[in-house]
């Protein structure tokens, strides 16, 4: 498994605890109630700070934000619940995207002047993340409303659990017709999560090679065109995969942003290994990743061209989001999957809602397991006491917790690193990789150097201090707080199952794994 080879551009193609077990905090004596299945799993989590909520003026979320954009613009929002509901809803995840890289997130190139103006009429989440820092696992974290460790579906062999609902399914019983059109296998039916969708469309059955945005977004016109005029609400569901290394992007596009940059561009990086590029090929590769976003924003543009003249703007919820970020150096690491910090699991996050009044800039730390929920406030029904999130409509509604606490997940090929996370301090636990299983998924394990077999690898940072991450204070300097976030994570984490391993990957789809080689998953 290596992130070296090179692929054609994909241009070139058409388009159990007992209920009721008590756990208690070292930084908070009062009990905290788990309820339910996930108990053992969440205990580490849910200890980890319970401080009262807080907020600062000026910076409402400790200055957090504002550190790591440095170009953010922009009113704090304040929702008003108008209390519709059952309208429409059009959900956008947008492959390995990074939300510095967009101009409503105080981006200076013009990567997204569609969505700059969507932004503008929105709610933006400047502190969102997801749970995990790769497709699978992330997206199943967003159709689920669970954590990875209770959804199971963290490697590459894993499939969605019999006994897991998904969001699709709740909307579905919920009286939605519901949709996905989805570019990447690795977010698609192969591992499950084409659970509930009554129209479906991936690369298991569509397309020659990997879509393109126009591709995925005149699948998902063919299903807009049927609801035009009918009274039973949708939802659709589209993952698009531009943005996804091999950088590439239609080629007016690429020689715009490559302009003044010498050489042959480099399309892909390796993760960990041998990577100190030189400044013009690191430059080439960001400016292809920006072309292919400028590419996606316009295609939405004409998307939603589309869906204002069919009529089905005014009554539709849109979200707009991504599975990952994008790394390009920043702590000597390029691409995703691995690691946790914000060039990994930070997201752009965009929602406007016929349900929420207003629009601006929101602070509070969000996470993807949030969206499930607040899709089935929308559609007004109460979210499952099984989600692990909350609905956002009441989030939204209270002051900012500086204490609300988010993890991220990483489990597979014997590596069990995580992260916990709040808007004070980050927590990067790395548990010793288990050798063998290392080796026979990866026989060259000079390729992924930041892997212990020996020992435990811990990283703590002060967010509001140390906004870009910069300064480990583990092991000498830990704060107490983070200290108890250490402890907590490290339970959760020795409590946590192992990956579902259903999937036998001699009985994948040729053109399956076809898109997983040009994606650098497999080989």
């Amino acid at each position: 498994m290596t992130a070296a080879h090179e692929t054609g551009s994909r241009f070139k193609r058409p388009a159990t605890v007992p209920r009721g077990t008590a756990f208690a905090s070292a930084a908070n004596p009062r009990q905290l109630h788990i309820h339910g299945r996930w108990g053992p799993l969440l205990a580490g989590v849910l200890l980890l700070s319970a401080s009262a909520p807080s907020s600062l003026p000026a910076d409402p979320d400790g200055g957090v934000a504002r550190g790591y954009f440095g170009g953010l613009r922009g009113q704090a929002a304040i929702l008003h619940d108008t209390g519709q509901r059952r309208g429409n809803i059009l959900w956008i995840v947008v492959d390995a995207l990074r939300p510095d890289h967009l101009g409503m997130y105080g981006y200076d190139k013009p990567t997204t002047p569609f969505l700059d103006e969507l932004a503008a009429q929105s709610f933006v989440f400047v502190n969102a993340y997801v749970n995990a820092p790769w497709t699978r696992s992330s997206t199943a974290s967003m159709l689920t409303g669970l954590y990875p460790s209770q959804h199971r579906t963290q490697s590459d062999r894993s499939k969605l659990p019999a006994d897991i609902r998904t969001v699709a399914q709740d909307l579905k019983r919920a009286g939605y017709r519901t949709a996905a059109v989805v570019g990447n296998g690795n977010a698609g039916s192969m591992g499950g999560l084409n659970r509930g969708f009554d129209y479906y469309i991936d690369t298991v059955t569509h397309w020659d090679g990997l879509p393109a945005a126009p591709d995925v977004y005149a699948e998902a016109l063919t299903f807009l065109k049927q609801q035009q005029g009918s009274k039973t609400p949708w939802f659709l569901f589209l993952f698009l995969v531009d943005p996804h290394d091999p950088y590439h992007a239609p080629p007016e596009y690429e020689a715009q942003w490559l302009k003044g940059i010498a050489g042959e561009p480099r399309r892909r990086a390796h993760w960990e290994y041998n990577n100190k590029y030189p400044e013009n090929e690191r430059r080439s590769m960001i400016a292809l990743y920006d072309a292919s976003i400028r590419y996606t924003d316009d295609q939405t543009r004409l998307l939603f061209d589309q869906i204002k003249a069919l009529g089905l703007y005014q009554n539709t919820t849109v979200v707009f989001s991504a599975d990952h970020g994008e790394a390009f150096g920043e702590h000597g690491y390029y691409l995703h999957a691995y690691h946790h910090t914000d060039e990994f699991v930070r997201v752009p996050l965009i929602i406007r809602s016929p349900a929420w009044q207003g629009s601006g800039l929101v602070y509070h730390l969000v996470q993807e397991v949030d969206l499930a929920p607040t899709l089935m406030g929308l559609a007004g029904r109460s979210p499952r006491l099984s989600h692990t999130g909350k609905d956002l409509t009441a989030l939204l509604q209270k002051p900012i917790n500086l204490d609300r606490m988010a993890i991220s997940e990483y489990n597979e090929f014997g590596i069990h690193r995580s992260a916990a996370f709040n808007l004070r301090y980050r927590v990067i636990l790395q548990l010793p990789a288990e050798r063998e299983v290392f080796l026979s998924r990866i026989p060259r394990p000079e390729l992924l150097p930041s892997v212990s077999f020996e020992k435990e690898v811990v990283q703590v940072y002060d967010r509001p201090r140390d906004p870009h991450e910069r300064a480990n204070l583990a092991p000498d300097r830990i704060p107490p707080q983070a200290a108890t976030m250490l402890q907590g994570l490290r339970a959760y984490m020795m409590a946590a199952p192992q990956p579902n391993q259903d999937l036998d990957p001699k009985k994948m789809p040729q053109a399956v794994i076809d898109d997983l080689k040009a994606l650098g998953y497999v080989q």
